[in-house]
C-alpha cells in the first residue's frame, strides 16, 4: 500500500462548530480561536481559508501557523505563494508527515540508501500523504499559480528547519520518503470500517463504508476528510463532514460517522 520513491494566506479559518460558525474580523491573520482547550468537536473549512488567503493578500509569500502543539506532536498549515519554495533542509528529530492540501508542489528528497546519497523529484497532486524521516532532507516548490498548501504533522513537535546546502556532509543520514497518492490510499484500503495503519508515527487511515466510531483518543485529534461523505455526531453534536474539512476530536470524546458515500480519510493524533 505505501510506495517508496524508487518505485514509485492571510489565512482566515471559518470555525465551523456544529451548529454554528466562528468569524474572525476582516484583518486578522490567524486561527479565529484556540480550540485545543475546547471539549466540542469543530469543523475547520480548510478551502474555504485558502480561498480567502488568495482573495485577501495575493502578496504574501510564506505563511506558516499552528493548529496545535502538544507535548507529543504538532500540527501545522503551510501555504506558499506562486513560485515560492521552503529550500534543502531537515528535522534531525522528527518524523513529519506532510498531506498535501492543494495545487501541484514539486518535491525533492535527499535520503541514504545503500551507503550512497540519493536524490529523488517528483510532481504530487492533492490529497498525497508524503513521510519522511527524521535526517531526511527535503525541499518543495510551489508550481501552482494560486496559493499552495499543506497539513504537516511532525512528531516529536516541529521546532523548525535545519537548512542546508546539496553538498554538505550533514545530508547524509534518514531513510528514503514514503509517498502515498490518493488512488493508492482507495486502493489499499480494506473493505468495511475502521482506523487503517500506515506505519507512521500518530497518523492514520479512516475508512467508512457504513458506520464508525472514531475515539476516543488520549489526546486530541483531527481528522481530514479526503473523499466521501458522512455524518458526524457526538453525545451533543451533529454536523455534516465532506472533503476539505479538517474535524478537531477532543481527547476523550467519540463520534459516529455514518457514510453517506464511502468515507476515505486521515486521522492526525497530537
Amino acid at each position: 500500500m505505501l510506495q517508496k520513491p524508487v518505485t514509485a494566506l492571510a489565512l482566515l479559518i471559518g470555525l465551523a462548530a456544529c451548529g454554528g460558525e466562528v468569524d474572525a474580523p476582516a484583518d486578522k491573520v490567524t486561527v479565529t480561536a484556540d480550540i485545543s482547550a475546547s471539549a466540542e468537536i469543530r469543523l475547520i473549512n480548510v478551502h474555504g481559508m485558502l480561498e480567502d488567503a488568495a482573495r485577501r493578500k495575493p502578496l504574501d509569500t510564506d505563511i506558516s501557523f499552528p493548529v496545535e502543539n502538544s507535548d507529543r506532536a504538532s500540527l501545522h498549515i503551510h501555504a506558499l505563494g506562486p513560485g515560492q519554495m521552503t529550500p534543502l533542509h531537515l528535522h534531525s528529530l522528527s518524523h513529519e508527515t506532510t498531506l498535501v492540501l492543494n495545487g501541484s508542489p514539486v518535491t525533492r528528497h535527499w535520503y541514504e540508501e545503500a551507503g550512497q546519497l540519493q536524490r529523488y523529484e517528483s510532481v504530487q497532486a492533492p490529497n498525497t500523504l508524503i513521510a519522511m524521516s527524521p535526517g531526511a532532507g527535503h525541499e518543495w516548490e510551489n508550481a501552482s499559480e494560486g496559493f499552495q498548501a499543506n497539513l504537516v504533522h511532525s512528531t516529536p513537535t516541529f521546532y523548525g528547519n535545519f537548512y542546508l546546502h546539496e553538498d554538505d556532509e550533514r545530508l547524509q543520514g534518514g531513510g528514503p520518503p514514503t509517498i502515498m497518492p490518493l488512488d493508492v490510499l482507495m486502493d489499499g484500503l480494506p473493505a468495511g470500517e475502521g482506523l487503517v495503519d500506515l506505519g507512521l508515527p500518530g497518523v492514520s487511515a479512516i475508512s467508512v463504508e457504513s458506520e464508525f466510531t472514531a475515539g476516543p483518543f488520549d489526546g486530541n485529534s483531527y481528522i481530514y476528510v479526503v473523499n466521501g461523505q458522512a455524518s458526524l455526531s457526538s453525545a451533543s453534536q451533529q454536523s455534516d463532514i465532506r472533503p476539505g474539512q479538517l474535524v478537531f476530536l477532543p481527547a476523550g470524546v467519540s463520534a459516529a460517522l455514518v457514510a453517506q458515500e464511502r468515507l476515505s480519510a486521515y486521522l492526525f493524533r497530537l
